[in-house]
């Protein structure tokens, strides 16, 4: 006699989204990028500064080691592990490290998700934005901009609601001290987490770590030179990153995004920054109506950490909107977009284009790693050959192997003289 399977509880399933987010995560990531899962390599400053600097130092080293003035505490630590196994297996412990990380931020989403009550297909496409948007490349399996990622997973991490963080307060707040001590951005979030916290116990737990680390990185930060930083922030400049690069790029894709602003129209940018003005408008409205409070918290992180990026680039910040320059101070921003269109598909009759703009975002973003991969995107695809450089390297010389990206300059680390380079 046949008889029907008992229904599996709405609980028993949202427990598993968080696995399947991270798992659709990593499965985007080896069709994104197949050749770093196979063939990894080190990004800029994780093989230049952080490799190089932590060569023969011990752990308590690289707890107390520094990049341009501030803790970049998980950064340290993984490379300094890489810097324990053989050279040419080094790459893979930083990339590996990195790809995982990311990886936990897709869990994060479909934990917020669950707990949300937004649909798993739109979870789903919400992993696929966090895979696939323009400003995810220059982050992407690298732990030299990891502090970026951190940064979404603190912003996924405040959206929790309390019963969530009820459950583990210790995990939570041992990942709160690690977004801390990880660098700048996830520094910036403090404000959201103790305006919850009026509300919310363990926000307010979670914003007193993060406000500690953030007092302790801005003495360290203040308290070195910084010539080649900005510190200081024009308005109009502001107001064109902030709606040409978090708005219009995710929401048009690098390819259009780009060719728009081809010859630096002023009036190009002018039609771009008002149109993006208006649409992130209407999509905060929406996302209002369905929970006002995570609504405003989104919308003003997201100025936020968009206006703390533009003070302390790193550059000429009159540079910042040439194609595909400093995409790190806009993921998170473009997060929040992508999050408040994610809340928005709960509206009962806006709903559906919310859904249809995470999937146009998620579409883009194929699109444009197909039609960008020999143009824009290639210095975030294509590099030196790890192994094929150490091959180079001579017994018993000092050794400077070339890195990704090797578009912009040369990058290398240099490799104190040593009888056998592991090949």
């Amino acid at each position: 006699m046949k008889t029907d399977s008992p229904a599996v509880p709405a609980e028993s399933r949202d427990a598993y989204r968080p696995l399947v987010c991270a798992l659709l995560f990593g499965f985007v990531a080896l069709l994104k990028t197949p050749d770093l899962i196979f063939h990894p390599r080190f990004w800029a400053e994780e093989g230049s500064a952080f490799f190089s600097g932590l060569q023969g130092a011990s752990l308590g080293d690289a707890l107390r080691f520094t990049y341009s003035s501030y803790l970049l505490l998980p950064t340290s630590v993984i490379v300094w592990l890489a810097t324990l196994v053989p050279l040419p297996l080094a790459p893979l412990i930083t990339t590996l490290a990195a790809l995982l990380l990311q990886a936990g931020v897709a869990a994060l989403i479909g934990l917020w998700a669950a707990a949300r009550g937004i649909a798993q297909p739109v979870a789903f496409l919400l992993v696929g934005a966090w895979a696939l948007l323009p400003a995810t490349y220059e982050t992407w399996a690298t732990m030299t901009n990891a502090q970026w990622t951190f940064a979404v997973a603190a912003l996924f991490l405040l959206l929790l609601p309390p019963d969530v963080l009820n459950r583990a307060p210790w995990p939570w707040r041992g990942l709160a001290l690690l977004i801390g001590l990880s660098g700048i951005p996830g520094c910036v979030t403090a404000p959201g987490f103790l305006l919850a916290g009026l509300r919310s116990r363990p926000h307010l737990w979670l914003g007193l770590i993060l406000s500690g680390c953030a007092a302790l990185q801005a003495a360290l930060l203040f308290s070195g030179h910084h010539a080649d930083r900005a510190m200081s922030l024009s308005p109009s400049l502001f107001l064109q990153a902030w709606a040409y690069r978090t708005v219009a790029q995710p929401l048009i894709g690098g390819t259009l995004s780009t060719l728009l602003l081809a010859g630096s129209s002023a009036i190009a940018m002018a039609a771009i920054t008002a149109v993006s003005i208006a649409t992130a408008a209407l999509i905060i409205r929406t996302a209002a109506r369905v929970d006002r409070a995570a609504t405003a918290t989104l919308a003003g992180l997201w100025l936020l950490a968009t206006g703390v990026g533009l003070f302390a680039v790193i550059g000429d910040p009159a540079l910042i909107l040439r194609p595909y320059a400093n995409l790190r101070y806009f993921l998170f921003g473009s997060m929040c977009l992508c999050a408040l269109l994610a809340l928005s598909t709960l509206h009962p009759t806006r709903g559906r284009s919310a859904k249809v703009a995470l999937g146009l975002i998620c579409a883009l973003g194929v699109a444009d790693r197909i039609l960008l991969a020999d143009s824009l995107y290639r210095p975030f695809l294509t590099g030196p050959a790890w192994r094929a450089e150490l091959s180079a390297c001579r017994s018993n010389q000092p050794c400077d192997p070339a890195i990704w990206p090797d578009a912009w300059g040369r990058w290398s680390v240099p490799l104190p003289p040593r009888s056998n380079f592991g090949l």
